[in-house]
């Protein structure tokens, strides 16, 4: 279940009347000790338990391997783990007589596979091999719906969508969205709905071909009763806008924040204006250490897309808000003064003065060698 969808994806087991059984199950796993009468009720799967205990070392390599980084090694450690748990669950039909011990060993061990395609997935897309992170992805999202962990089913189906639209397959994250939609409408989750419909409509438009179906669908967007959503409608956005702030869309990811500033501002949360400011001001500077470029087909009138989706009323309260960051609209159309020439490091008393300033931020870490 996931408690917080801002917290990220969470692998637990989905609805169950096994619950007490897999609490002490994960107890003796994580070799936790247990009294003996909660033992007894899995004594019969305890050979099952501890090859489970024999997987999770596979999860611990690659994480010690991820900490080296050294993520090929730990795509390795959990390539094998994986088999491992594919070859148990194999043999737990024909070792395991009753049928709720059966159905205990399988919610377990889909529950780690799923973990571990997750954790892959992950790792492929950072060393680029897009489609085997795709893969993995899929199989994460399967042994999630063999247990009704649907909750993380729906998520993953969502994070596909987000790999491939931002790796620049448009027509293949579009019918990602489709799909995750149709999840989310069988499951009734309209925050999700919501997500898909923007990232459906921005992959549209930035695929160029049919731009009036991408307005349409923001139309749509902008007729939603906020009333009982708009809390909902401002994680969305700036959710979105992290995404694509982390993965070097800071233009876009401008686009959102505001946005979701301009529905926190009529629905007066003040303190979600203050954290959506921050996160302008991140996007602004991003922006301009990366060179703003009008010509980047990600941010070509991109704009004017995302502001039909909310026209803020409060506009005397916006142009309050947005005077905060007065300075960092003018540094967004233009070069930052203090790069220029060869990259060097120098130490921070070398600075000039204006970037020692306190509230400066670090935006990126680099190991330098002795």
């Amino acid at each position: 279940e996931i408690v917080n969808p801002d917290a990220g994806v969470r692998f637990e087991i989905g609805a169950t009347k096994y619950t007490d059984e897999l609490k002490v199950c994960e107890k003796y796993i994580e070799n936790q000790k247990i009294p003996q009468s909660e033992e007894q009720k899995i004594e019969s799967i305890i050979t099952f338990l501890e090859n489970l205990k024999i997987s999770r070392e596979y999860i611990k390599r690659a994480r010690e391997a991820i900490i080296k980084n050294e993520s090929k090694d730990a795509v390795k450690f959990l390539k094998k783990g994986n088999g491992f748990l594919v070859s148990l669950l194999q043999l737990a039909p024909g070792q395991l007589e009753k049928f709720k011990d059966y159905k205990i060993v399988e919610i377990l061990i889909c529950s780690e596979i799923s973990k571990m395609e997750f954790l892959r997935a992950f790792l492929l897309v950072s060393l680029g091999r897009i489609s085997t992170s795709i893969d993995s992805l899929e199989r994460a999202a399967l042994f999630s719906t063999i247990i009704h962990n649907f909750k993380t089913c729906l998520t993953l189906n969502y994070v596909k969508a987000l790999i491939l639209l931002f790796h620049g397959l448009y027509s293949n994250a579009i019918m990602q969205y489709n799909f995750t939609e149709e999840l989310a409408e069988i499951y009734k989750d309209d925050k999700l709905k919501l997500k898909c419909l923007i990232g459906k409509a921005i992959a549209i438009y930035i695929q160029g071909e049919d731009r009036t179906t991408a307005i349409n669908i923001m139309d749509g967007i902008s007729n939603i009763d906020f009333e009982k959503n708009f809390l909902d409608a401002i994680i969305v956005f700036s959710e979105l806008g992290d995404y694509f702030l982390a993965l070097g869309h800071s233009q876009i990811a401008a686009n959102l924040y505001n946005e979701a500033l301009e529905i926190s501002i009529d629905y007066k949360l003040s303190f979600k204006s203050d954290i959506l400011i921050e996160k302008l001001k991140r996007a602004y500077i991003a922006t301009v250490l990366n060179g703003y470029s009008a010509e980047d087909i990600m941010v070509d009138k991109l704009d004017v897309l995302l502001d039909k989706a909310y026209s803020v009323k409060d506009i005397e309260k916006y142009n309050e808000q947005i005077k905060k960051i007065s300075s960092f609209n003018i540094l967004f159309y233009t070069p930052f003064p203090h790069i220029s020439g060869k990259k060097k490091a120098i130490p921070f008393s070398s600075l000039p003065d204006e970037l020692k300033e306190d509230y400066l931020e670090v935006v990126h870490f680099e190991k330098l060698t002795d």
